[in-house]
């Protein structure tokens, strides 16, 4: 009953996650655009597709409570948001470098290896006392990425991070093509 508790768990979440993608194709007003850019993949970013690990995984923490009954439960999934984002950017790069034209493929195969992953961690993580006793730093936590998420979204340095993959100095190291940034969106 574990197994299919963690399976069923992760395709809700990763389900999350994958349709956070395709909220940009909605046609909505730019101020309502302007908002939900923060929460929601607008591009092909890895700084995108951050969004599509983080606030699946915040969902994950409210459930976790919920569940709990207890705001001390939401440390198991913020902490595994935050482990997990660093190796998807290491995953997004490393794949786009290596198979760019390989990229949806490997994108959806990638995303949901991390989503299966992060919810096995999240559980995981959640059994430990120590992790509980320190709710108020995932708060912390949690708060900082939203902040992040918020300012950098439309007001980020020129970072591959931000770029889409066809703009990275190292596939395009001529410095020809265009940029994509969000503010241009």
């Amino acid at each position: 009953m574990k197994r299919l508790h963690y399976i069923i768990l992760s395709l809700l979440i990763g389900l999350v996650g994958t349709s956070m993608h395709f909220v940009h194709h909605i046609e909505v007003s730019d101020g309502v655009r302007d908002f939900f850019c923060h929460f929601f993949p607008i591009g092909e970013t890895c700084w995108e597709h951050m969004k599509m690990i983080f606030f699946p995984m915040l969902l994950l923490a409210v459930i976790m409570c919920i569940k709990h009954r207890s705001i001390k439960a939401v440390g198991g999934a913020l902490l595994s948001a935050t482990i997990t984002i660093p190796i998807a950017i290491g995953l997004y790069f490393l794949f786009h470098i290596i198979a760019p034209e390989e990229e949806l493929i490997a994108d959806v195969i990638v995303y949901w290896a991390e989503m299966f992953f992060a919810v096995w961690l999240a559980l995981q993580l959640d059994k430990c006392d120590g992790i509980r006793r320190l709710w108020p730093l995932w708060i912390a936590v949690a708060v900082l990425w939203g902040v992040a998420f918020m300012v950098l979204t439309c007001h980020h340095p020129d970072w591959e991070l931000f770029q889409v993959p066809d703009d990275w100095s190292a596939i395009n190291p001529d410095g020809h093509g265009h940029s994509h940034h969000h503010s241009d969106i």
